[in-house]
């Protein structure tokens, strides 16, 4: 028998902060009970227009204000992170 696979993808605002991130993972978990899946993530809420600020600032030579940017974007979500772990495939 042949099975199908989900193909879930997320991006922008579904991984925009921890919370929703956490809830893309719950909703993995579930449609995996039903079928294998993959996922794809593409960037979290916002790191785009981080993305054409930072071309802009290293066009003007502030190659600092790029790396902060990009470090700013991504801490607020890690600490909440924590709390979702993955691990042999399952969601904790």
């Amino acid at each position: 028998m042949r099975r199908t696979i989900a193909i879930h993808k997320f991006g922008g605002t579904s991984l925009g902060d921890a919370t929703r991130i956490r809830n893309a993972a719950r909703l993995l978990a579930a449609a995996r009970r039903r079928r294998p899946v993959v996922a794809v993530a593409s960037a979290m809420g916002g790191v785009t227009d981080v993305l054409l600020q930072a071309a802009r600032d290293a066009e003007r030579g502030r190659i600092g204000s790029c790396v902060l940017r990009f470090q700013n974007q991504h801490r607020q979500p890690i600490p909440a992170l924590d709390e979702v772990a993955v691990i042999g495939g399952k969601y904790n």
